[in-house]
């Protein structure tokens, strides 16, 4: 399967390049957004699940619905972008709780205390929002 793989990349030289040029800027968009996402939330975020960080903006019907729709396709990208960039260059765990912070589900807020609680997350979360002088997550 993998020499197929490489196979198709060696006869289709465009499809390589779109390959590389979609992983760079995966790598550049999950290293600028993913701390600016963690940076602006409250650090009580994950042990209160009544937090909407779109609130604000969800006042008006006609945006409310816009901006959910808008809300949980970023959601869903960033999470395909997560799960690539866990074998691709990139941030892809912190990508990843990133596209479940954005997405509505059942059980949200369990999924993600669970995910804060693994040490390597906290640890990884919170040394971003110190570099700018931010609290921590609550543990």
């Amino acid at each position: 399967m993998i020499s197929t793989f490489w196979n198709t990349l060696q006869d289709n030289s465009t499809l390589a390049g779109l390959l590389a040029l979609s992983s760079l800027l995966i790598l550049i968009g999950s290293l600028l957004l993913v701390p600016w996402i963690l940076i602006s939330l409250p650090e009580d975020y994950f042990h209160n699940p009544h937090h909407r960080p779109l609130e604000s903006f969800l006042h008006r019907p006609v945006w409310r619905g816009s901006l959910l729709v808008l809300k949980n396709a970023l959601g869903i990208l960033l999470l395909m972008a997560g799960i690539g960039m866990l074998v691709l260059p990139g941030q892809g765990v912190l990508t990843i709780l990133v596209a479940l912070i954005l997405i509505d589900f059942p059980g949200k807020f369990y999924l993600k205390k669970k995910l804060i609680s693994i040490p390597s997350f906290h640890k990884v979360a919170n040394h971003i929002r110190h570099k700018k002088g931010k609290a921590g997550f609550q543990p």
